[in-house]
């Protein structure tokens, strides 16, 4: 994606805030030494809304990534553009929306729910004048700072992935919300001139975990941690990332081929990384993909660049079948959560009518773009705000996470500010 696109693609009202994100971005990435693609630094600057030291972890998390591998002979290539402009659909509401409040200051963001409904993300609190981590369960937010800084993923049992700083150094970490224990996970041996080691991402209900790790000043891996013991799971040549891991151990992610190498999306199972290569191209560098979710079936899902570097879409492997789908006509189509119903949401970019600069300071008719949350079932791609009552004044802008209850956490806005949601089915099994 060109720098010129993502401009033409944020709306008039995000102006002031793209330019106060898009100097904490390349203050990060200043900071971080991070040698980014266009396609993925307009991709971060457009989504990264947490004013903290988050955006700097997801920055570094998302940015990268790489591959070394095609897909398998018998591996059926669909693909699927969802002529979803859906002018002739109508909807009935089937969620209902909740505000799941905040820690006190005025805004709030959810990140993850697990199968007891249980919902982590991070906070305002009073006076904004800090974001920390949070849990909301049975009605309640709970503030879980300073027991974790960062927060990911929760598993069934409340065990919750994320990091901490600890000695001056910023290490990856599981809170244990139940025992109200902080599990230090340590490293692969190596920290940046800042003082980071790596973080926790995800993490199963076997109590499996996983994040990345630096193993010197520069280079990360993708870890796993189980029984106490971190483990280095390589990379396909130069760095990687794991985004996700399911029950039977199976992890996700993406790593590169060089160490300032493109991202390509991989699959970790029976001790071996294998690149998913979604847009086939034979040439490791003229593609870029990132793996985000895999559910206990399997289900992969994540996004890849398209060869004329202008869009990122959303795939889907299963049971060796790669589909992609996307918005019509949208630059960005992202995939976060897969559930094991094979539900899954994300984020992408909308269009909408608008007015632009024309020849002699005229305003003519345009196409601009805006971010919403979708939901992909069954083939079918849907704005989640088309899902949900019209009178709620919400605008769904991240969705994040799924669970097996078909129950979707992120934040919109309401009343011009972000907001934490979850969103519940009126009736299961939607069509």
């Amino acid at each position: 994606m060109k720098f010129n696109t993502f401009f033409q693609s944020i709306t008039d009202s995000d102006s002031n805030k793209f330019i106060v994100r898009f100097s904490f971005v390349a203050f990060c990435m200043f900071i971080l030494g991070l040698s980014l693609s266009a396609s993925a630094f307009s991709f971060r600057t457009q989504s990264d809304t947490v004013g903290n030291s988050e955006i700097a972890r997801r920055l570094y998390q998302d940015v990268y990534g790489v591959n070394k591998f095609s897909l398998a002979k018998s591996t059926i290539y669909t693909e699927r553009s969802i002529a979803t402009a859906l002018k002739n659909r109508t909807f009935s509401s089937q969620y209902k929306v909740r505000d799941l409040g905040s820690l006190g200051g005025t805004e709030s963001f959810a990140y993850a729910i697990n199968n007891k409904d249980m919902i982590v993300g991070l906070s305002r609190i009073a006076g904004d004048l800090a974001t920390h981590p949070f849990v909301y369960s049975q009605g309640k937010m709970t503030d879980l700072f300073p027991k974790i800084e960062t927060i990911e993923s929760i598993n069934i049992h409340g065990q919750v992935a994320g990091g901490i700083t600890s000695e001056n150094l910023f290490v990856p970490a599981v809170l244990d919300i139940t025992k109200n224990r902080t599990l230090l996970l340590g490293s692969l041996g190596g920290v940046t001139s800042f003082g980071l080691t790596g973080t926790a991402l995800a993490n199963n209900d076997a109590g499996k975990t996983v994040g990345f790790s630096y193993i010197d000043t520069l280079n990360r891996h993708a870890f796993l941690h189980t029984k106490g013991i971190i483990k280095d799971i390589g990379s396909l040549g130069g760095y990687s990332v794991a985004n996700a891991i399911n029950n039977n151990g199976h992890i996700v992610g993406f790593s590169s081929n060089s160490l300032f190498g493109r991202a390509h999306a991989f699959l970790f199972a029976n001790g071996k990384m294998t690149d998913l290569n979604p847009s086939k191209d034979p040439n490791f560098e003229n593609s870029e993909s990132y793996a985000r979710d895999i559910n206990n079936r399997g289900d992969i899902v994540g996004e890849f660049l398209m060869p004329n570097q202008s869009a990122f879409r959303s795939f889907l492997y299963r049971n060796g079948e790669l589909t992609s789908f996307r918005l019509t006509g949208s630059p960005m189509t992202i995939p976060f959560s897969i559930n094991n119903n094979g539900k899954v949401v994300g984020i992408m970019d909308v269009p909408y009518e608008s007015t632009c600069p024309g020849p002699g300071d005229k305003e003519i008719p345009c196409t601009k773009f805006k971010q919403h949350a979708y939901l992909y079932r069954q083939g079918r791609l849907t704005d989640l705000n088309k899902l949900i009552p019209k009178n709620t004044k919400w605008e769904l802008i991240w969705a994040l996470d799924i669970n097996d209850k078909d129950k979707i956490v992120g934040y919109g806005i309401r009343n011009g500010k972000f907001r934490a949601y979850v969103l519940t089915p009126k009736t299961r099994n939607l069509l």
